[in-house]
């Protein structure tokens, strides 16, 4: 299946460059954007108990459901839900959000966050499908507006007016501006100094929304290309730490090692299951030595999680 990764409004390519120029920014402001080892929240206006469970583990029950409601932190939310674990299908991220959604939301708002949910899911397949991400840094203008005017119509299509004003309003101006800024670098009548002048008194009179609308996504893609470059923690944590401080790189060596671990559980589940089915003994007295091995290596919330897993790994198998 294809990595889902999206830059917010697909722009992030032209803002990179300025983006190097506040580059030195204190941990604590980097933080407030970087998922680490929590789940994700429903909006940040509504606080979630913290847990001892890393962001990973999605059926972390908490004390107090909440109520799932639109806000403009939602989109934010997904693609950090989506991101942490980008390199799942489609299908099992949505399965992973359903039961995520059943121990966090109120029962009568948890179908609500599952359905833009998995409708937000299906709209990134789709822009992805269809070609129509938009690449600043590559595209001629013509190309990149008929692309925007795409995606426009693709997120009418899978969202109601509402949806879309807390989803994608704020980020339909700011691709708007980057567009501008586009046009001022390729206008051929200004020669660099001045497109550079022009591009950067742009950002300067721009909302403090906007300037940092592209943060938390090249700061997670810049993480997750970090994840890809070294396989081992410490490199992991010596190359965040040198980006973003330690306070962040500690925080994300924790959330790589919790990952590591429940991967390295689950592969050791299913050899003791392929173990058991090998050996000559009774349907019922295999079943019960799986539960009991359950029991023994699992809390009841990472089984629920397990039996997701396992059960679309079975579907996939039948296909």
């Amino acid at each position: 299946m294809k990595v889902i990764l999206i830059f917010l409004g697909g722009l992030a390519a032209l803002l990179i460059g300025t983006l190097a120029l506040n580059k030195q920014q204190s941990a604590a402001s980097v933080e407030q954007h970087l998922v680490a080892d929590t789940p994700m929240l429903p909006s940040s206006q509504v606080a979630l108990p913290q847990t001892s469970s890393v962001e990973s583990n999605i059926g972390s029950v908490t004390q107090n459901q909440n109520a799932f409601y639109l806000s403009f932190t939602v989109k934010d939310d997904f693609d950090k839900f989506i991101f942490d674990r980008q390199e799942t299908a489609p299908e099992l991220v949505i399965a992973h959000f359903n039961v995520y959604a059943r121990e966090t939301f109120s029962d009568d708002t948890e179908s609500v966050a599952t359905d833009l949910f998995e409708r937000y899911v299906r709209y990134k397949v789709a822009l992805s499908d269809e070609d129509i991400e938009v690449d600043m840094s590559l595209s001629n203008l013509r190309d990149v507006a008929y692309k925007l005017d795409e995606r426009e119509l693709l997120r009418r299509e899978y969202f109601s007016d509402i949806e879309y004003y807390y989803l994608f309003s704020q980020d339909a101006q700011i691709d708007q501006a980057a567009f501008d800024r586009l046009q001022i670098a390729q206008e051929k009548m200004l020669d660099k100094s001045q497109r550079q002048a022009l591009i950067f008194a742009q950002i300067e009179n721009a909302s403090d929304a906007e300037k940092h609308a592209f943060k938390p996504t090249v700061d997670m893609h810049k993480i997750q290309q970090i994840k890809r470059a070294h396989t081992s923690l410490n490199a992991r944590y010596n190359a965040v730490a040198a980006e973003f401080g330690h306070e962040v790189a500690e925080r994300f060596r924790k959330t790589w090692q919790a990952q590591s671990s429940w991967d390295e559980r689950v592969k050791a589940y299913e050899s003791y299951r392929q173990s058991i089915g090998n050996k000559d003994l009774e349907s019922d007295v295999v079943k019960q030595q799986i539960v009991d091995y359950e029991k023994a290596h699992f809390s009841a919330n990472e089984l629920k999680r397990l039996r997701v897993i396992t059960s679309l790994q079975a579907a996939a198998s039948a296909d």
